[in-house]
């Protein structure tokens, strides 16, 4: 299956709506401090992204209006092996929650080397210790509790 399409519409049209929908949830997500300052936490967020829908827009203008534009097309049937891998960074993300981060990332590791047919044991031992390690600085030294 082939999808074609025009790159600077689509990515125009996608990251201006990205950028709507991340304004929203800024409030939400970042608190205020509540005084009337310019420069507060949502300050640099929402500068970001006035700017990204800014730089949106002129991608939709240069493609509407100047027809700088090209198109592309993407193979599905070639990007399988993306997808797929997309699936198993899901289903990572979900057992976190559920099995804690050092089994998932232990289980994730090795599936992840498995799926891009990775045969050195070396690199196996190498995943294994830096995500023990991560674990360690973590909850030890850091003190962050990890799911």
């Amino acid at each position: 299956m082939k999808i074609r399409f025009r790159t600077n519409l689509v990515s125009g049209i996608v990251f201006a709506g990205f950028s709507i929908v991340v304004w929203f949830l800024i409030p939400l997500q970042i608190e205020s401090s509540g005084m009337s300052a310019l420069v507060d936490a949502q300050f640099v967020p929402k500068l970001c992204t006035i700017l990204l829908f800014i730089f949106s827009i002129i991608l939709l203008i240069q493609s509407l209006v100047f027809k700088k534009d090209k198109s592309t097309e993407i193979d599905f049937t070639k990007e399988m092996k993306v997808i797929l891998f997309f699936g198993i960074l899901f289903i990572y993300l979900i057992l976190i929650t559920i099995i804690g981060f050092l089994i998932s990332s232990l289980a994730f590791s090795t599936v992840s080397l498995l799926y891009l047919k990775c045969r050195k044991w070396t690199g196996y031992i190498c995943t294994y210790a830096v995500v023990i390690c991560l674990y360690l600085v973590f909850t030890m030294v850091l003190q962050v509790p990890l799911p």
